[in-house]
């Protein structure tokens, strides 16, 4: 019987070690795996160096990690990267050539919804501080109310939490406070 064995690390391949159907010579999972990632960075680089090698908002020249590739009409979008990384050279050509390509801050820059901006929100909005609620213990502890209600529902939420302490130390029925 022919075995195989991983043409990069020499290992014999089983079942177990690698997949059925490889295109080209077959490797062991952690090679394969390896490769692949290999060819992605490739890929990536070209792409990079195919639209400019710097962003096209501020001009700067980063390592291709930082670059990500914004869809001018995103409805005109076919792959996103993670798909496109797949394609022939041909596919991501006519890919990128409906992007500019920017660093992650001018990326992010373009993104913002300026209607959803929290500084704006709170400077339009005509909402209030809603009054705490009294009578509750937590309106003692987080608002630091001391009025008879709240300091009444703190002591007995105080007294509860410590009876029920006394009761799993000692495994003792609590006293009735009536």
């Amino acid at each position: 019987m022919d075995t195989k064995t991983c043409p990069t690390c020499s290992i014999e391949l089983t079942t177990e070690n690698s997949y059925r159907r490889q295109q080209g010579k077959p490797r062991c999972k952690k090679c394969f795996s390896a490769r692949r990632i290999i060819d992605f960075i490739r890929r990536k680089i070209w792409a990079v160096e195919l639209m400019g090698g710097k962003c096209v908002d501020c001009q700067r020249v980063y390592p291709y990690q930082v670059f990500s590739f914004h869809h001018l009409n995103p409805s005109e979008k076919d792959h996103d990267w993670r798909t496109l990384k797949k394609q022939s050279d041909e596919t991501v050509k006519r890919e990128l050539a409906k992007c500019v390509m920017l660093c992650m801050n001018c990326h992010a820059i373009r993104h913002i919804d300026h209607s959803k901006d929290p500084v704006k929100i709170m400077e339009t909005s005509e909402r209030r501080p809603k009054e705490p609620k009294h009578g509750l213990a937590s309106t003692y502890n987080h608002h630091k109310c001391r009025c008879d209600d709240c300091t009444e529902a703190h002591k007995t939420k105080l007294y509860a939490y410590r009876q029920s302490k006394v009761v799993g130390a000692q495994g003792i029925e609590p006293c009735s406070t009536a």
